[in-house]
């Protein structure tokens, strides 16, 4: 799908295959095109290296796409005004080159020819003091040196980065686009990971358990190097890992990761979260995705729970499931405002056993939960339980749950093979999710009531009511596994009443929560 601004071509080369524009954002939502595609100040490119480097962006190199090289070193103080500081830079021409900063110098590291019949790849290396005049720090070397493999890494190409990590400089897997020399002239992918204090002789640690890709980001955040999406000749992929020493490699339960799938992204690291925006998502992607979407991945600085006592008069205890405890984070829900953050993976508080009630229940909860697209096999409505259950039950003979599903309560219910579903309301995800109060109420006659900030949403309706069923757990149902229906989000309270309440305490319960969380 063509980007706002950019011209229709059915032509493959120039000028409509890349593009020059310039973005903005203070928040990853609201974003402000800066310079236009086609303008004068940088030539359009794709597959190029941008870090950030003593107060001013810089950029270098550009693949094929224009026919020829994009040859230069660019920089920007603003990303408004742009200075080419160099047009004709030392190392030979290519594309997919690392670039990164290390020790107060900007660096360029390997990149592979793209133009001929056949690719040439590279690793050589070389840095600069000031962005204009470049050292070479260790000349190409082919795979057929003994060095290659043992003190330097093979010679490669990919569009991450190289990063500074425990005062070194850190390569991280790469690969060979379009390798018309190897096994059938598909492009070959790398898991090898390097570290260095000089550029020259380099450190091999443990291969990492991801899979081989290209396009992936790589980002040093919490003091962790991460690794995030990419693709190969497999497809695109969401896979984020992450290492603190640079040899053990822990995955981001990948059932919440960022959709859809993509490679060739751009990740901005701040204090508080990675900013994800863009990609390519031309191979294996979801059809019913746009191309523009930005996410948001952040770190709830807190305290894992053990437990979540009842504070009414029943003193009902739920705790965490093993190791899978969701984390407290004094500012979740605002400054000063604190919440439970659920992971929606693997995060679940539990009661000993399903508590019953026979006679209504009202389940209301106060939070926010971003926006996340359904998967393409989910079934709208539910058949079963909410996408992202906020209260449910982990039987599969008497279930019910309630919960979000793509911006929209839903409420589900069975006993055996009787399932009842019930949806209503819209945009409770809307953006990055704002601080809601949403529940419903089900009487013992059937009749069952959606309510969002403190308003009946829908009409009532008799859904039926199995007496057998109760509510046992908190983050996610139980009927199937838990991934597929785990909450992903933020509780503040969770209300949960053996009764159907009326409306005025509903609208009660809407004012406490607009005192205590500042729910709207």
């Amino acid at each position: 799908m063509q980007p706002d601004g950019f011209p229709p071509s059915g032509d493959i080369y120039p000028p409509q295959s890349t593009t020059n524009e310039v973005w903005s954002t203070p928040d990853g939502v609201t974003w402000t095109p800066e310079l236009e595609h086609l303008h004068s100040q940088f030539e359009p490119r794709h597959s190029h290296g941008v870090v950030v480097w003593r107060d001013k962006l810089w950029m270098i190199g550009g693949d094929y796409h224009l026919g020829y090289y994009n040859h230069d070193v660019v920089s920007s103080p603003d990303g408004v005004n742009w200075t080419v500081e160099l047009g004709n830079p030392p190392w030979s021409e290519r594309g997919l080159a690392f670039m990164g900063v290390y020790d107060d110098k900007l660096w360029m590291m390997g990149g592979q020819d793209m133009s001929g019949p056949s690719s040439v790849f590279h690793n050589d290396v070389w840095s600069t003091e000031d962005g204009v005049n470049w050292v070479g720090v260790a000349a190409d070397a082919g795979d057929d040196d003994p060095s290659v493999g043992v003190t330097r890494p093979s010679g490669r190409s990919t569009s991450s980065n190289l990063v500074e990590f425990n005062g070194e400089m850190w390569l991280v897997g790469g690969g060979r686009y379009r390798d018309w020399g190897g096994k059938d002239g598909n492009s070959s992918y790398l898991r090898d990971v390097w570290s260095t204090v000089d550029g020259v002789t380099w450190t091999p640690h443990a291969t990492a358990p991801w899979e081989a890709k290209m396009w992936a980001d790589v980002r040093v955040w919490d003091n962790k190097i991460w690794f995030l999406l990419g693709g190969s000749d497999f497809g695109n992929s969401n896979e984020v890992w992450y290492t603190e020493n640079g040899e053990d490699w822990v995955q981001i339960a990948p059932d919440r990761n960022i959709q859809p799938i993509s490679h060739g992204q751009g990740i901005a690291v701040s204090e508080d979260y990675l900013l994800y925006a863009g990609g390519n998502y031309a191979w294996n992607a979801y059809p019913s995705v746009t191309d523009k979407s930005a996410w948001k991945f952040r770190r709830f600085r807190g305290t894992a729970v053990e437990s979540w006592t009842d504070r009414g008069a029943g003193g009902l205890v739920l705790t965490a499931e093993g190791e899978a405890r969701p984390v407290r984070d004094p500012n979740a829900l605002g400054a000063g405002i604190p919440g439970v953050q659920f992971d929606g993976s693997s995060n679940t508080l539990l009661l000993s056993e399903t508590d019953t009630q026979i006679a209504g229940r009202s389940v209301f909860w106060v939070g926010r939960a971003p926006w996340m697209p359904a998967p393409v096999d989910w079934d709208a409505p539910p058949v079963y339980n909410p996408l992202w259950t906020v209260v449910g039950d982990e039987s599969e003979e008497h279930s019910c749950s309630v919960g979000l599903g793509d911006g929209t309560l839903y409420y589900a219910s069975a006993s055996g093979n009787e399932w009842e579903s019930y949806e209503v309301g819209s945009e409770l995800q809307k953006g990055p999710g704002e601080v809601r109060v949403v529940g419903v109420t089900h009487a013992s006659d059937g009749t069952l009531q959606g309510y969002i900030d403190g308003v009946a949403t829908g009409d009532p309706v008799n859904h039926g009511y199995f007496e057998s069923n109760g509510w046992s757990r908190i983050g996610s149902s139980g009927y199937g596994t838990v991934q597929s229906t785990a909450y992903p989000g933020t509780l503040g309270a969770v209300v949960i009443v053996p009764a159907a309440i009326d409306a005025a305490t509903v609208e009660r319960i809407h004012q406490w929560a607009q005192g205590r969380f500042g729910a709207p």
